[in-house]
């Protein structure tokens, strides 16, 4: 039987396995790949780069997972997928390196981390340093962003358009440094809520990388990335309850709407400036052309999609724009109805799964589900998609959906110990 009842007032011991820091240690090497100023999506050093680091998960997840009885279920619907994913290849009218890796690493990803590791368990040491990992690198990040990307701070309340001005740091997009940045702030919050019993001595830099990343998320303008946040927030400490750090929360809510409503500069930015004055910088346009798209193709390019070749073209001739700006239209019109349903299936049953798991531990319970919603969210208006092989697609599945999976089987198969 499980304990009836998980609370995280201590931290479990260290089990073995290392995938945690073999996942982190990915991400990180994609990030300063992309620092080092020789990143070009889909150029042949970057296909090269990930087809090492995939070489990599490999063969870590081999190494670092303890072999059990494999998911029959999970098996079976790998399988079906993956021929889903070989029809809609078989399609593509030209190849490449790069193409062959967009298409492999859906299917090994998933294979390693829910097939060949559906069981594996992370514990919350091993938990709380994989979020370490991501506040430093993250914290890195913001702070290039203060020393070379200055003028953006200094600027910040005598712009007239976020557009141009939006803050990058170092990578190819804000809208990508800005689900970096979400990253960060949830695990410092995280960390926060884990450690709240411990002195504030051993809490301060969670704080203080707090007060580094919210002023960098804002001038990314990315509103993406603040629902997003917002929508982890609201549903974690709702689910959550218990949590201290609500107070937090709510005092900062309540000083938040006492500025924009004192201060007319404030208010003039956030509404302006921030939230762009509700434009949708030609998203509904696309929307509304890749729909066409997609009504426009056969019975069997609806059911399995154009190709990515294909589609990213077409996109380029006629809006400039290789991607949608949609994750949920993107799959649609690269994988057709068939993948579409793949990946909605997955991520409603992770969210099923996250729900049931509140009844056993509600801190974990709550924590996925707030992720798994915050997944959701973000590839709303996002190009970032759940287990393709781009740095943002791999971060999202990782930080959203595989940890809190790993967190899951932690609860359900080491429960002798309260968190």
């Amino acid at each position: 039987m499980y304990n009836k009842k998980i609370t995280p007032n201590k931290l479990q011991k260290d089990q073995n396995g290392f995938i945690h820091i073999l996942l982190l240690l990915y991400w990180a090497i994609l990030v300063i790949w992309q620092n080092i100023g020789e990143y070009t999506a889909r150029s042949n050093a970057d296909v090269v780069v990930k087809i090492f680091l995939l070489a990599m998960l490999v063969v870590g997840y081999f190494l670092g997972v303890k072999r059990h009885k494999n998911n029959g279920v999970a098996a079976f619907l790998l399988i079906v997928f993956a021929v889903s994913q070989f029809i809609t290849f078989s399609a593509e009218k030209s190849g490449g390196l790069s193409l062959y890796v967009a298409y492999v690493f859906p299917v090994l990803f998933l294979f390693l981390s829910f097939v060949y590791g559906n069981k594996h368990t992370v514990s919350n040491n091993q938990y709380v340093t994989f979020l370490h990992g991501i506040i430093a690198i993250v914290a890195y990040a913001a702070v290039y962003a203060i020393i070379f990307k200055k003028e953006q701070f200094l600027s910040a309340f005598s712009i007239t358009s976020a557009y141009g001005n939006e803050l990058s740091s170092f990578f190819i997009s804000s809208h990508e440094y800005g689900m970096y940045l979400v990253g960060g702030i949830i695990s410092c919050v995280v960390c926060l809520e884990l450690k709240k019993k411990e002195a504030l001595s051993k809490k301060i830099v969670y704080y203080l990388c707090l007060v580094l990343f919210i002023p960098n998320l804002i001038l990314t303008f990315s509103r993406t990335s603040m629902l997003g946040l917002i929508g982890f927030f609201f549903l974690f400490l709702l689910l959550f309850g218990k949590s201290k750090t609500k107070n937090i929360f709510v005092l900062l809510a309540f000083a938040f709407a006492f500025a924009l409503l004192a201060s007319e500069e404030v208010r003039n930015f956030f509404l302006n400036i921030v939230l762009k004055n509700n434009n949708m910088a030609g998203r509904d346009e696309l929307y509304e052309l890749s729909v066409y798209y997609f009504k426009s193709g056969t019975v069997l390019q609806r059911l399995f999609g154009r190709g990515i070749t294909e589609s990213r073209a077409y996109f380029e001739f006629y809006t400039s724009h290789g991607s949608i700006h949609n994750a949920y239209l993107q799959v649609l019109i690269y994988y057709g109805v068939v993948g579409l349903a793949f990946m909605i299936g997955f991520v409603v049953s992770r969210l099923v799964a996250a729900i049931k798991l509140i009844k056993v531990s509600r801190f974990v319970g709550a924590l996925s589900v707030a992720l798994i919603i915050t997944c959701i969210l973000l590839m709303l208006t996002n190009t970032a998609i759940i287990f393709n092989s781009p740095i943002d697609s791999f971060f999202l599945t990782v930080f959203m959906v595989i940890m809190p999976k790993y967190l899951e089987n932690n609860v359900y198969f080491n429960n002798s110990e309260e968190l």
